[in-house]
């Protein structure tokens, strides 16, 4: 009898001794299906249970991951150990809604333990390529970024592939790849555009033009609850009032003074900007032309960001949640590093915003004419 326990011990042993070298060796690599249970009993002339306890072991030593009705992985990448950092990329960070968002991430890293790697794409996918490949030479322990033109097909996917075949837990912010299995925290962009839409309508106002930036999922999310309460009050789409535009574009649509992206705004009464930068700038291409918010077209954006030096417009907008945004993001991220990538579900957690009432909203009375631009 002991030298049957004896034996079990050394066949034990021995799965457990040709599992580690084979990883040391890189003939199993950092997420790899390791052979089933089968195929080792068979290699090994050993029983089910032997080669369970052995990948236990294993398992409870981080060096494999066993997944219900998969199989078993490599989960470490042995002598190595990941840096205890997060990648953190936005597209910009030192202006505008990022820097809120930013205090509420690194609130949380930093109560965990872990700091921040930055990085900023200007919503470019070349910048986005080298901040991912810099992160996987980083050995990070999780990301959390803002995708870049999430609105169109993107080449970076297979980069984003190789954090999630090393079980390096992806957390993406204000948008995702709807082609990725990845977590992701946005804010409600369909129903804060349909219910901005809907207080201008409330409002008497039924010629409503819609800029909207749609290489971005926000953007098309904000296009598609503008249409949404047009539909709704049985008012018609427009195609002269909606005006669409890239990253590329934006700032070009100001340039001159009778760009076509403009030309039919004056058939309008009311505007649905993309944001409050676009509403910023809108604001001062009517001012130059003697037009003025509320009192000849009323106007309303996105993010509670909107600074006028003369203090004139208070614009009705949507109060972007940002630091709850960034504290969300950061908060499930930590979950899946503490916990595993699979413990954070892939739907889009959606946070709420508030709609900010101010004065940029004109009541009318009876239908207005066309204004003049």
């Amino acid at each position: 009898m002991e030298n049957a326990k004896r034996g079990h011990s050394f066949k034990y042993i021995a799965i457990r001794r040709w599992i580690l070298d084979n990883i040391e060796n890189h003939v199993f690599k950092y997420g790899d299906k390791l052979p089933s249970e089968n195929l080792l009993c068979h290699k090994f002339e050993i029983s089910r249970q032997t080669v369970r306890n052995a990948m236990d072991q294993l398992a409870d030593e981080g060096i494999v991951r066993r997944v219900r009705g998969s199989g078993t992985y490599v989960a470490q990448k042995l002598g190595e150990t990941r840096n205890k950092t997060i990648g953190v990329c936005l597209s910009f960070i030192n202006e505008y809604i990022f820097p809120a968002i930013l205090l509420g991430i690194e609130e949380t890293l930093t109560a965990k333990g872990f700091g921040m790697e930055l990085g900023i794409t200007y919503n470019k996918i070349e910048q986005e390529r080298r901040f991912l490949e810099r992160m996987l030479k980083a050995n990070v322990s999780g990301l959390i970024i803002e995708g870049t033109k999430t609105g169109l097909p993107n080449p970076n996917l297979s980069i984003y592939r190789e954090f999630l075949r090393r079980e390096i837990p992806v957390m993406f912010i204000h948008n995702y790849y709807p082609e990725l299995p990845c977590a992701s925290v946005v804010m409600d962009d369909v129903n804060c555009a349909k219910k901005l839409t809907k207080m201008l309508i409330d409002a008497g106002h039924r010629d409503i033009a819609g800029f909207f930036k749609i290489d971005d999922m926000q953007g098309q999310k904000r296009y598609e609850g503008y249409i949404g309460a047009l539909i709704e009050a049985g008012i018609p789409v427009r195609d002269e009032l909606i005006r669409c535009f890239t990253s590329n574009s934006q700032d070009a649509l100001f340039e001159y003074s009778h760009h076509p992206l403009l030309a039919d705004v004056r058939k309008c009464s009311a505007i649905v900007c993309y944001n409050d930068q676009m509403a910023s700038k809108m604001y001062s291409y009517f001012k130059e032309r003697g037009i003025k918010v509320p009192q000849d077209v009323s106007m309303v954006g996105f993010d509670d960001s909107f600074v006028d030096p003369a203090a004139i417009l208070r614009l009705t907008t949507v109060r972007h949640p940002k630091r709850e945004l960034g504290k969300a993001a950061a908060d499930r991220l930590m979950h899946m590093v503490e916990n595993g990538t699979e413990s954070i579900p892939q739907e889009p957690l959606i946070v709420n915003a508030n709609i900010i009432c101010r004065s940029s909203i004109k009541i009318l009375n009876k239908p207005s004419g066309e204004m003049v631009i």
